[in-house]
């Protein structure tokens, strides 16, 4: 966690500097931020990059509106491909963000377009197990069988898309509708609001952190995916030893394309065992598999 400390030049200012590192320290535990970035750094090492949402939200506070901080999970929002350093957000023309939120939630921040939003079955829905009778391959023994099946929720919820966009609309006289660009909150097919970006600066309210460096990619690179090369290359090499091992342990037939008849050379087919057909000669001859020093 970051650490403050606010001085002031004047001895008389001492007692007030004081009050102003605790309220900082005091924010900062609000918001749990040694949790949250404890978090972010999980999400980078795994998937190369995490997103920080740092924005006002006008129900926080008990609807008295604050700042809040939060880590967005890779799945759950996307910035402009084009943009490959993280530090060259403020470049992107878009940023889309998945906010899962309680109907009720949904409906108390848009009254009217909240009414036509349906609840999304994944995000209201929870996962069990379910049980039924069946008889498992191979067994005549019947055993119930453990199935995945999903439940409702005691609440429904729904995906909120938040669209931060750079418009070139312009007016009758040419300059432009939203200089500092627009927000647009939909789910579903509703649009839930289309406004301009309510930030003075014009920036977007989102970082991105990166856990690596990636010279072709904003999105960084992960420690699982480091992994995954490893194992990759690892795999590979043990397929190829097996595929080696399987193809010395058949036998190799040789013979004449008129050494048999087709019926003959069809019994044939289904043994483990590499079939050669050659040029007539009336030859047949069976080969074993090599000897393995």
């Amino acid at each position: 966690q970051p650490e403050f400390h606010v001085s002031g030049r004047d001895p008389a200012l001492a007692k007030s500097a004081l009050v102003l590192n605790e309220v900082i320290q005091a924010v900062l535990d609000q918001q749990q931020l040694d949790a949250k970035l404890e978090g972010g750094a999980d999400l980078g090492a795994t998937f190369g990059h995490c997103g920080i949402n740092t924005a006002w939200d006008p129900f926080a506070d008990y609807g008295r509106g604050d700042i809040t901080l939060a880590v967005l999970d890779p799945r759950e929002f996307a910035v402009d491909h084009h943009v490959i350093d993280p530090a060259d957000i403020e470049q992107a023309q878009y940023v889309r963000i998945n906010r899962p939120m309680p109907m009720a939630a949904i409906r108390r921040t848009w009254p009217v377009a909240g009414a036509e939003v349906k609840p999304d079955e994944s995000r209201s829905t929870m996962s069990g197990q379910g049980v039924r009778s069946g008889t498992w391959w191979g067994s005549a023994i019947k055993r119930p069988l453990t199935t995945a099946v999903r439940t409702p929720g005691p609440y429904q919820w729904a995906t909120v898309q938040e669209y931060w966009v750079r418009s070139e609309q312009i007016d009758a006289v040419g300059d432009l509708l939203f200089p500092n660009g627009r927000v647009v909150h939909r789910a579903g097919r509703v649009i839930l609001d289309d406004q301009p970006n309510p930030y003075w600066d014009g920036r977007w309210p989102v970082d991105i952190w990166d856990w690596r460096i990636d010279a072709d990619s904003h999105r960084g690179r992960s420690d699982v995916g480091e992994a995954a090369k490893l194992q990759e290359t690892h795999t590979r090499f043990i397929n190829s030893i097996l595929r080696s091992i399987l193809l010395n342990s058949f036998i190799t037939i040789t013979g004449d394309y008129n050494a048999m008849s087709p019926e003959e050379w069809k019994k044939l087919d289904n043994r483990p065992a590499r079939i050669l057909r050659k040029n007539p000669g009336r030859e047949l001859r069976v080969e074993g598999p090599p000897v393995i020093p």
